[in-house]
C-alpha cells in the first residue's frame, strides 16, 4: 500500500468518561456529529408533571444481524431546548430516558414493550437561575438495543415547559 493510501485516524477521540448522575457508563462515544434529517424526531415539551416521548427511529436491521451483524456502534443525541417559563420559585427541570422497543411481525414498534434501555440510565436537564437551560447529551447504544428507539421526557418541575423542545437524533 503506497504512503498515499493511509487513512490518518489520529482526530478522533473517543470518550469514555460519559456520566449522567454520577453513573458512569460503560461504552464510549466517539466525537461524532453528523446528522442525517431522516433520523432526527422532535416533539413539544410539556405542563408540569407531563412525559412526553418522540416518535421512534427505526434502527432497522443494523443491530439484528440481517443479513449481516453490524460492527458499527451507534450514537444517539439527546437534547432540550431552552425555556423561559421558569422563576425561582418554579424552576424549570426536565429528566430525559432512552426506550427501545421490539418490532411487530408487520413491522411497527412494539408499543406495549417499550422500556428504558439498560444502563444508560436518565439524564437530568436542570434549570439555571429558573429556567431551564439548553442542553444536550450523547449516548453510546450498548448491545442488546432492539429496534426502534425513542425518547421520553418528563416535567418535573413546576414550571410549564411549553416553549422548549426535546430531539433525538442519530448521530454518525
Amino acid at each position: 500500500m503506497s504512503q498515499s493510501n493511509i487513512v490518518n485516524f489520529s482526530g478522533i477521540a473517543i470518550n469514555t468518561a460519559n456520566t449522567s448522575n454520577g453513573v458512569t457508563w460503560g461504552y464510549p462515544v466517539n466525537t461524532r456529529a453528523v446528522v442525517d434529517a431522516n433520523f432526527v424526531v422532535t416533539i413539544a415539551l410539556a405542563s408540569t408533571g407531563v412525559n412526553v416521548n418522540t416518535n421512534a427511529l427505526d434502527l432497522g436491521d443494523v443491530l439484528s444481524g440481517v443479513p449481516y451483524v453490524t460492527t458499527e456502534t451507534i450514537n444517539v443525541g439527546l437534547a432540550v431546548s431552552a425555556s423561559n417559563n421558569g422563576n425561582s420559585t418554579n424552576a424549570a427541570a426536565a429528566i430525559g430516558y432512552l426506550e427501545h422497543t421490539s418490532a411487530n411481525t408487520d413491522g411497527t414498534p412494539n408499543a406495549a414493550a417499550w422500556a428504558v434501555i439498560p444502563t444508560l440510565g436518565a439524564v437530568n436537564f436542570a434549570s439555571v437561575a429558573g429556567v431551564l437551560a439548553a442542553n444536550s447529551y450523547t449516548f453510546k447504544l450498548p448491545p442488546g438495543t432492539k429496534r426502534f428507539i425513542r425518547s421520553q421526557v418528563f416535567n418535573n418541575s413546576g414550571a410549564s415547559l411549553v416553549d422548549s423542545t426535546a430531539t433525538l437524533e442519530l448521530l454518525f
